[in-house]
């Protein structure tokens, strides 16, 4: 946030880039779904509390090592799951979309460039 509140961005202009990203979450729905762009959603308490106007993507990855880690390290779903946790907070906290991709597999890395 400090970043980006030393970049020389009009404030009007900083306004309307989180609000811009405010309105993209509030209007989402599924792919394939129907929606209806006159209707905003609300934001639930903990959704973009911290809207820095920028999209983020946040990307996990080498995914397929969480069975070395079960092996090795005895890690369980009780760990995974907590991490996981942490993660989306984050992630929901920012507005950023979570994508968990392998990167031995092409269509993975293919659909996040898209």
């Amino acid at each position: 946030r400090t970043h980006i509140e030393s970049l020389k961005i009009d404030a009007s202009e900083r306004r309307d880039t989180c609000d811009k990203l405010a309105k993209s979450l509030q209007e989402y729905c599924l792919p394939g779904a129907e929606g209806n762009k006159d209707i905003l959603l609300p934001l639930t308490e903990g959704v973009l509390s911290e809207n820095l106007g920028i999209p983020i993507a946040v990307v996990c990855t080498k995914v397929d090592g969480m069975t070395a880690l079960e092996k090795d390290l005895d890690y369980t779903d009780a760990h995974f799951d907590l991490i996981q946790w942490h993660v989306r907070k984050f992630c929901l906290k920012y507005g950023a979309g979570l994508f968990y991709i392998n990167g031995k597999e092409a269509p993975n890395t293919d659909f996040l460039y898209k």
